[in-house]
């Protein structure tokens, strides 16, 4: 017969478990759940957002990355309902976040060319337009904030790469040639614009001396700036550990507030600056970016609240927008993957080692990420879930 002081003091050592995750924050696992879980619920019958029509795309590569690490088949429904909410909606004039999100479905669909053949047909009409795809792009791209441009532009880099259409270095091009117009006081997301812009070129090309702005004079940013110094740039806008917003990114080039109520902490330039690092590290000649790749990442997930919301600013809260989940999502590590490389493997399991028993873990390091269920100590719960996902890559 089992002992019931035994059966109560396993039941209490359990809640004390599970209390103390709570009390310290949410685990990775348990942010891309209730992330990815919000967006599941609030995801209207059409396939959109409320009032977010024209911000899908983000959602939907939320939600495959959401998939590909957790395998709910209600997060690949839900962005294959999407994605043809996108095709119909844009008529096949994609934006660059659109057409990408096609791409990242494609990944994983059971009919990836459903999905390709619609952005193929895309860059092709593009290139068949009067004046060819130079012409069109610096056309549309010409025509508001530099910075805004440059998003845009860097997700159609990665799905015109991803198709191999046959403009797609003319899309890189004009790329860097809009990067090179970003400035402060001129542009709205500068330190954003840089890391959406690095996210892409690291994946799509060469990271090599292209001047980005030939023409910049002395007081401007780009002034003798090349392509392959572009990621350590980005790498020096990130709030180093000990100040306040850690592990976010400025979102000035100069690292002031310029009219912003905060300098630092905001939600999108944190993602798409990690998106960046994270890039870079993987391209051939950058490296050297993971401590900055993980900080950026859990100061990500400490901005995902309980119900799986996600504000414009990690800390001070403000505007809510399931773009924001869905973008977050992206950035979001695979679950015991320490060195933040897509994979669970040796790597990982060495780095865990030497943080073996370690406790006093906290935001927003949490041991180098081997106190995986954020307990504040590392042990064998937390040996037990990197041994749930050994091998695991993406």
């Amino acid at each position: 017969m089992k002992n019931p002081l035994k059966i109560l003091c396993y039941g209490f050592f359990v809640f004390m478990v599970v209390m103390s995750r709570t009390a310290m924050g949410l685990t990775v696992e348990q942010a891309i759940t209730a992330s990815a879980d919000h967006l599941v619920a609030q995801q209207q019958a059409d396939g959109s957002w409320p009032s977010e029509a024209d911000f899908t795309g983000p959602v939907v590569s939320g939600l495959v990355r959401a998939y590909r690490i957790m395998g709910a088949d209600s997060y690949l429904t839900a962005a294959e309902l999407a994605g043809d909410f996108i095709i119909s909606y844009s008529g096949g004039n994609f934006m660059g976040d659109e057409a990408y999100a096609l791409t990242r479905l494609s990944a994983v669909s059971a009919d990836p060319n459903y999905w390709l053949d619609n952005v193929k047909t895309y860059y092709q009409a593009v290139r068949d337009t009067p004046n060819g795809t130079l012409d069109y792009i610096s056309y549309w791209f010409s025509l508001s904030d530099p910075s805004t441009d440059v998003f845009y532009l860097a997700h159609h880099v990665l799905a015109a790469y991803y198709v191999e259409a046959n403009d797609k270095d003319i899309w890189r091009d004009v790329l860097i040639w809009r990067l090179g117009a970003v400035e402060d006081g001129l542009s709205a997301y500068p330190v954003q614009s840089l890391g959406v812009a690095v996210w892409a070129l690291a994946q799509t090309g060469p990271m090599d001396n292209t001047q980005v702005n030939p023409f910049a004079d002395a007081n401007s940013y780009w002034y003798q700036v090349s392509v392959d110094g572009l990621a350590d740039m980005l790498a020096g806008h990130q709030v180093p550990q000990g100040e306040t917003y850690p592990g976010s990114f400025y979102w000035r080039f100069d690292h002031t507030y310029g009219g912003s109520p905060q300098l630092a902490g905001y939600t999108e330039d944190t993602i798409f600056s990690t998106l960046g690092l994270i890039a870079a590290t993987r391209s051939i000649l950058a490296a050297g970016y993971e401590s900055g790749i993980r900080n950026g990442q859990d100061a990500l997930i400490y901005g995902v609240a309980s119900d799986g919301r996600i504000y414009e600013h990690i800390w001070n809260g403000g505007a809510f927008y399931h773009v924001y989940v869905g973008e977050t999502l992206q950035a979001l590590p695979l679950i015991s993957d320490l060195d933040r490389d897509d994979g669970v493997d040796f790597n990982d399991f060495a780095d865990f080692c030497t943080r073996w028993f370690e406790d006093g873990c906290s935001d927003y390091d949490w041991c180098g990420g081997a106190d995986i269920d954020r307990s504040g100590n590392v042990d064998f719960l937390d040996f037990a879930t990197l041994s749930n996902w050994w091998l695991e890559s993406l």
